[in-house]
C-alpha cells in the first residue's frame, strides 16, 4: 500500500504542476495592452520591495513615468524573485534606475545568484524553457512580453564576478 500512496503523491504533484503550468499559459496568451498612467517611481518601487525585497542603489528620478503599473509590477517581482531563487542574498539583489534620453528610464536589477551559463543565457526567455526544477519557463518570457508590449526591450547578462543582471529599457511612453 505504501507504494501506492507514493504513485498517488506522486501523481497530485504532477497534476498541480500541469495546472500551474496551464494557468500560467493562459495569462501568457493572452496578455492584455498595457494600460498606461503614470506613476510615481519612488512609491511604485516602494511597494515592489513590500512584495520582493531588494536593495535599492542610487537615487531614484523623482519623477512620474508612464507604464502600466499591475503588468511592470509583475516585470519586477518575477525579476528580484528569480535572483533570490537563483542563490543570491537578498541583500545582494540590487535595483538601479537611470533615466535615458529622450523621457526614457532603464532599470537594472542585479544579483550574485548561481548567474546562467551561455546555453541557458540563450533559451532564458524562450516560453516554457526554465532551468528550474519547479519552473514554468513563463516568467521571463512573459516579463519580455510585458517590456516589449510597452515599446521597451529586456536584456540578461552575466555579471562580472558572478550571478546576472537583467536590464529594461523602457521608453518615455507618452510618445507612443
Amino acid at each position: 500500500h505504501a507504494g501506492m500512496v507514493v504513485v498517488v503523491d506522486g501523481t497530485d504533484e504532477c497534476a498541480a504542476r500541469l495546472h500551474r503550468f496551464v494557468e500560467g499559459y493562459a495569462r501568457f496568451a493572452r496578455l492584455p495592452e498595457p494600460r498606461r498612467e503614470e506613476v510615481e517611481l519612488i512609491s511604485f518601487l516602494e511597494q515592489v520591495r513590500g512584495i520582493e525585497p531588494f536593495t535599492l542603489r542610487g537615487p531614484v528620478p523623482r519623477r512620474t513615468a508612464a507604464f502600466d503599473a499591475a503588468q511592470m509590477q509583475q516585470v519586477l517581482v518575477n525579476l528580484v524573485k528569480n535572483a533570490r531563487e537563483a542563490g543570491s542574498p537578498r541583500e545582494r539583489i540590487e535595483l538601479e534606475v537611470h533615466e535615458v534620453p529622450k523621457g526614457g528610464l532603464r532599470i537594472s536589477v542585479a544579483d550574485r545568484g548561481r548567474g546562467m551559463d551561455g546555453d541557458t543565457l540563450a533559451k532564458a526567455m524562450l516560453p516554457f524553457y526554465s532551468s528550474k526544477r519547479d519552473g514554468t519557463g513563463l516568467g521571463l518570457a512573459l516579463s519580455r512580453e510585458i517590456v516589449e508590449a510597452h515599446g521597451g526591450h529586456l536584456h540578461l547578462a552575466a555579471r562580472e564576478g558572478g550571478g546576472m543582471i537583467v536590464t529594461l529599457d523602457l521608453p518615455d511612453g507618452s510618445q507612443s
